[in-house]
């Protein structure tokens, strides 16, 4: 029996644009995101997914409906952004010229590191793997498509391939990309990538 994963991140917002950390702000799509989503709908063919998950955020919602949009998602916070505290809506230039001590610690641990009143790596792994591990069970065989953001997905990435989380910040995760995985018992293959 075999399970089809389907990671989704939505598409471009002003925040990526303006390489801004966002997480918990209700970002929209931009121009770019909405172009972006229309032609990775247009290029790939669309998995006929058994359920959808997104996060519960303006910019998945909108793809979400996007490449979806005769179905309904279920909407669930396990698959929101890691939470930024108190850099939301920061650059990295604004951050370190008032708080570079913490962020270059984040940077070289995020597992046991926090922005100020944000998550760590291992508070966004417990959530992101927690959620994915009983839909996996829940759902086996079935197509499953989960629409969310760089952090989840690159948790995601790293935990499904055994991969260790110190590799987080060598992922990269484009805006409306897709990882697509087929698990089947303990193996599990990445088996595509595409993008807009």
């Amino acid at each position: 029996m075999i399970t089809e994963l389907f990671l989704i991140r939505h598409g471009e917002t002003q925040y990526n644009r303006k390489k801004r950390y966002c997480s918990f702000t209700d970002a929209a799509l931009n121009k770019t995101g909405r172009a972006q989503v229309l032609s990775l709908r247009d290029k790939n063919r669309m998995p006929r997914p058994d359920v959808i998950f997104c996060s519960c955020f303006k910019r998945t919602q909108q793809t979400a409906q996007t490449l979806f949009p005769r179905r309904k998602a279920v909407f669930t916070s396990a698959l929101a952004e890691l939470n930024f505290g108190r850099w939301e809506g920061l650059s990295y230039e604004q951050i370190v010229s008032f708080d570079k001590k913490r962020y270059c610690r984040w940077i070289d641990d995020p597992y046991h590191n926090r922005p100020p009143q944000g998550e760590k790596l291992s508070d966004l792994e417990k959530r992101v793997m927690g959620f994915l591990s009983g839909i996996l069970e829940q759902y086996a065989g079935k197509k499953i498509v989960c629409i969310s953001h760089a952090g989840p997905i690159k948790i995601a990435i790293s935990d499904l391939l055994n991969k260790k989380i110190q590799m987080f910040w060598d992922i990269e995760v484009g805006t409306a990309s897709i990882n697509y995985f087929r698990l089947k018992n303990k193996k599990v293959i990445l088996h595509k990538l595409k993008k807009s």
